[in-house]
């Protein structure tokens, strides 16, 4: 896909014409070889495409199974917007039914499940979670663990918005146990442009069509397989446009 683009002749701007200009000018300062072009970009297609992509589908999935849920965020984003130009990155932030819907999606289905390993300092080791681990060993905690434990959350398989939002029945969820953008200085790094993606995107998708799970996506979460990101059969929803005066 990399060389794909970087062979394609076009005038849209993306993350990859800055590098291409950079390497026609020769500017040592920013030009980057096309070693470090490969890796940058499969970093930047898996983390910072595909993650997003993943989130937005099982939010789609979660709200279309779960009508009620669905119901509150579309009241909610249709009577805060007049036309769907109004939505943008600082608008939705007023959303909070949304936000609350994004953060029980990134719970329930984590786009990247799997661990997010740290190397423990060398020499005397550390002790984590009152066992000691020598220096060198990798440790982690895989995220779709922690945010499905009944451990951490009540009713852990549902899909519950109002947990975000001080219902007092989830008062006792450690909702600090969901940790999809992994924690601390090596955390996510995109963790806000991801944000403002999601909001944006399912924000102007429900402000403009109302949306229907077909039969042939209902075992959709079922099927899913992990192999570090989701392996994902298509979503098929049909999409019927809104009508306003």
């Amino acid at each position: 896909m990399v060389s794909k683009r970087m062979a394609m002749k076009t005038d849209r701007k993306d993350f990859m014409s800055y590098a291409l200009r950079a390497m026609e000018k020769g500017d040592p300062t920013s030009m980057m070889s096309n070693e470090e072009i490969m890796t940058t970009f499969e970093v930047l297609m898996a983390a910072g495409s595909e993650t997003t992509a993943t989130l937005l589908s099982g939010v789609t999935y979660q709200l279309l199974e779960n009508p009620n849920v669905l119901r509150k965020l579309v009241a909610e984003i249709r009577s805060s917007f007049a036309h769907s130009h109004e939505i943008t990155m600082v608008s939705v932030n007023n959303l909070k039914y949304q936000l609350a819907v994004l953060e029980e999606a990134l719970r329930i289905m984590p786009p990247v499940a799997t661990t997010l390993r740290r190397l423990v300092p060398s020499g005397q080791g550390e002790v984590v979670g009152g066992h000691f681990v020598p220096g060198g060993m990798r440790v982690g905690v895989p995220a779709w663990t922690a945010s499905r434990s009944p451990l951490n959350f009540r009713d852990p398989e549902s899909f519950i918005p109002e947990r975000w939002l001080g219902d007092v029945r989830y008062a006792e969820d450690r909702r600090e146990a969901s940790q999809p953008f992994s924690m601390g200085p090596r955390g996510c790094l995109g963790r806000s442009l991801a944000y403002a993606e999601m909001r944006i995107v399912l924000a102007r998708v429900l402000f403009e069509f109302d949306l229907k799970l077909m039969k042939s996506s209902k075992s959709w979460l079922e099927n899913l397989k992990n192999f570090g990101l989701w392996q994902k059969d298509p979503l098929m929803v049909r999409l019927r446009p809104v009508i306003r005066d």
